[in-house]
């Protein structure tokens, strides 16, 4: 049996089959190409036969490596495996720092099945007032140029069924005239996010008093005034989808009637990106923001076809 004492050459010949250089594997061992060699020729000199070749192609396994390689790496599997299970507790919690609406109105909705999926890791929310460089991830609405980007969003306006019913009686060119718009200072501090002045500009359904109305700070704000029926509001489909397909809000005019945000929501990562928790919920949010962007393709390139209302 091969001692404990050569479970890192062990590692180092793993990594360097599967990478298929001794570079390759040192970088993901964080360890140099010469210290990797070392490793794995140390212990080809305990065994007494090569286990690698290596040519200008890169390396391959030889004939007495061949015949453990699968043991080999079913091996290193369960050791990450169990790594995982092994845990402990304090390494299981993950500080979240985030833009109140996308956590609200996107993230919650979908968080169930993460917490299903990783019932054992403890997710924190600091409030605003938290600085957001004592957390593990950061999820900031912003222009491109730092950080992973999310997704970014289309605006368009929302409403509640009953105000749809009551504005779909009016002809289409002043079926807003006289409304209530609902307007949101969060969007206006953020550059490139269209506002109602621009949205009737562009494409109409009244003729005065865009800048009229009431003010909110947040979307999600904006959205308890849209469902108490105080009026309509621009936000971004993607933070209310989820209410949109359960009818909760409506879309009062075609999907084609929106514009692309420029700024979008990004992700950055604080401290260790390889630490267990924040690995796993950095690949779950990253498969869900590309749901999202696809979910929101679909939907627009539906809204080609889409007469008007």
């Amino acid at each position: 049996m091969i001692r404990l004492t050569h479970l890192n050459s062990l590692q180092a010949l793993e990594a360097a089959v599967r990478c298929g250089s001794l570079k390759r594997a040192a970088e993901e061992l964080g360890i140099t190409p010469a210290a990797c060699g070392q490793r794995i020729r140390a212990l080809e000199n305990y065994l007494g036969t090569p286990l690698l070749t290596r040519n200008s192609a890169g390396i391959s396994p030889t004939p007495a490596l061949l015949v453990a390689l699968e043991d080999l790496k079913a091996g290193f599997a369960l050791l990450g495996s169990a790594g995982e299970h092994l845990r402990m507790p304090n390494s299981n919690r993950l500080q979240i720092a985030a833009d109140e609406d996308w956590r609200e109105l996107w993230l919650l909705p979908r968080l169930g099945g993460f917490r299903q999926k990783y019932p054992e890791l403890e997710l924190e929310f600091p409030d605003d007032t938290g600085a957001p460089g004592q957390a593990d991830l950061v999820i900031r609405l912003q222009a491109p140029g730092s950080g992973v980007e999310l997704f970014r969003d289309y605006i368009l306006p929302v409403i509640s069924p009953i105000n749809r019913a009551r504005i779909g009686i009016e002809p289409l060119e002043q079926r807003l005239e006289g409304f209530p718009l609902l307007h949101l200072d969060c969007y206006e501090a953020v550059a490139g996010v269209i506002d109602w002045p621009a949205w009737i500009a562009r494409f109409g359904h009244r003729a005065t008093g865009a800048e009229r109305g009431v003010r909110y700070s947040r979307v999600v704000h904006g959205l308890k005034g849209v469902r108490s029926n105080a009026g309509v509001l621009l936000c971004g489909l993607a933070l209310v989808s989820v209410q949109v397909r359960s009818g909760d809000l409506v879309l009062p005019f075609p999907v084609a009637e929106g514009a692309w945000a420029k700024h979008a929501y990004h992700l950055h990562v604080n401290g260790d990106a390889n630490r267990g928790p924040v690995r796993l919920f950095v690949d779950w949010l990253e498969k869900e923001a590309a749901a999202t962007r696809t979910e929101m393709r679909a939907t627009l390139e539906a809204a080609q076809a889409e007469s008007p209302a």
